[in-house]
């Protein structure tokens, strides 16, 4: 195994979407704390040689097609309590075509609708926030506009099943983290959809 040590995280990407990242990988994680020496985190990949892996990566190339991006020019909000993560997130979707609204927690999101009126057309919502969480933000969300269309997204196991998601007014289910092309495509599928009548 490849073994891989840092005493702290920074303020950039979230310890569940590391782990997401990790577990993708075939990987684990794990955690020591100590009183007054902080936090060790120890990150373990399987182990493999240059020599085969490149041996590997040559037999099974194959011709890759450009898949072209699901593009749009509506306006999106997402939510996220990590700042690289909104960062990220924003420039991508910009470079979609989308207006970008963000928010750092449920709070600030509720805030952003109540200001634009109507005029977001998709919510992308953390899951695993502190104070107000995803899933409260959701039923707060579809109290001021019942037809507001909802993307969850989360990088780690929700106490609450996608389905129960679903049922409570979600329009879908999203997976951290998640690579640009599905992203827009399962965007674009959403946005595509007639409202639900009320």
């Amino acid at each position: 195994m490849f073994t891989y040590r840092c005493r702290r995280w920074g303020t950039g990407i979230g310890l569940s979407v590391v782990y997401g990242i990790v577990k993708n990988h075939n990987g684990f994680i794990f955690c020591t704390s100590e009183l007054g020496l902080g936090t060790t985190y120890e990150i373990y990949f399987p182990e493999t040689t240059a020599t085969a892996s490149v041996e590997v990566f040559e037999e099974r190339r194959e011709p890759v097609k450009a898949t072209a991006l699901s593009e749009g020019q509506e306006t999106i909000l997402l939510v996220d309590d990590e700042p690289a993560l909104l960062d990220i997130g924003k420039e991508l979707l910009s470079l979609l075509g989308y207006s970008v609204l963000t928010a750092n927690s449920g709070e600030s999101a509720l805030s952003v609708i109540h200001e634009q009126k109507g005029g977001i057309a998709l919510v992308i919502l953390d899951l695993m926030m502190p104070g107000m969480g995803g899933e409260k933000c959701l039923s707060e969300i579809l109290k001021i506009d019942p037809a507001m269309k909802v993307l969850i997204a989360s990088g780690f196991a929700a106490s609450t099943s996608q389905q129960d998601l679903l049922r409570a007014g979600a329009v879908d289910f999203i997976q951290k983290p998640y690579q640009i092309d599905f992203l827009s495509r399962r965007i674009r599928s959403i946005l595509d959809q007639p409202a639900a009548s009320s």
